[in-house]
């Protein structure tokens, strides 16, 4: 039997395609900041803690469901203001600010890809529980 060679590339965007989804689904589609829905803007899933801190890129606690608006294209926008998203933040997931507040500094170094591929089919069966349909 022949193993196929995982891309762990490929798999990091498998993984951030999973992970936006369970944001979008758990916030029922709407901004969790201005409560506007798909029919009235594109809604986009925003890391709370940037991608660049891998232990955090997938919790499920470190994103957040806005409006484009209020993601990157406006201002206030959580990219363009970030003392504004924060103190927003805190005022609708101050539980989830607090959780990731002594975490966003946490460094992972040579991640194993069995680390990715556990997390990958954690986020998978995360979003079963939403999409019945996968």
């Amino acid at each position: 039997m022949v193993k196929k060679k995982i891309n762990k590339t490929k798999l990091k965007d498998r993984m951030d395609i999973v992970w936006a989804k369970i944001i979008k689904y758990r916030a029922g589609w709407v901004c969790e900041i201005t409560g506007k829905d798909t029919a009235e803007c594109q809604l986009q899933s925003h890391h709370i803690v940037g991608k660049g801190c891998t232990y955090l890129r997938w919790d499920l606690r470190n994103g957040i469901s806005l409006w484009s608006q209020r993601h990157r294209l406006g201002n206030p926008s959580a990219h363009n203001n970030p003392i504004w998203f924060v103190e927003k933040l805190k005022a609708i997931r101050l539980e989830d600010y607090e959780y990731l507040k002594p975490l966003e500094s946490k460094l992972m170094s040579s991640i194993p890809l069995e680390w990715y591929l556990e997390k990958y089919e954690w986020l998978k069966t995360e979003l079963k529980k939403y999409d019945k349909a996968i």
